[in-house]
């Protein structure tokens, strides 16, 4: 193989990658936008996403808050609000009428688990 066609293919796999970073920013900043209720005017149906059965929900967006509720492995939610704290992702959700907290943002998909 020759060396103009080693860069081409190496130029050809940053740029394929610095595309699929890109594309992944981009669906990131879409679904924060739509997350944030009060701001767009739009809330977003989600679901309780984890590996574990039950999901904390907390008063707060922070680890040391009160617990607000525990809800099941794929409990539909809305997400209303959105906020970024000491460098993780928080959603403010809605379970039902009377039920709402905060969670991080791994434990929502917008897929049914």
């Amino acid at each position: 193989m020759t060396m103009t066609k080693r860069k081409n293919i190496l130029l050809l796999s940053i740029t394929t990658l610095v595309a699929l970073a890109l594309l992944g920013i981009t669906i990131s900043f879409v679904i924060r936008s739509n997350a944030q209720g009060e701001e767009s005017g739009q809330n977003v149906r989600a679901y309780l996403n984890s590996p574990q059965p039950l999901v904390i929900i907390l008063a707060e967006p922070e680890y040391r808050s009160v617990v607000a509720s525990i809800q099941e492995h794929g409990t539909p939610i809305i997400v209303t609000e959105y906020l970024r704290r000491s460098g993780e992702d928080w959603y403010r959700i809605d379970i039902n009428e009377t039920e709402s907290g905060w969670v991080q943002g791994q434990y929502i998909s917008l897929e049914r688990p």
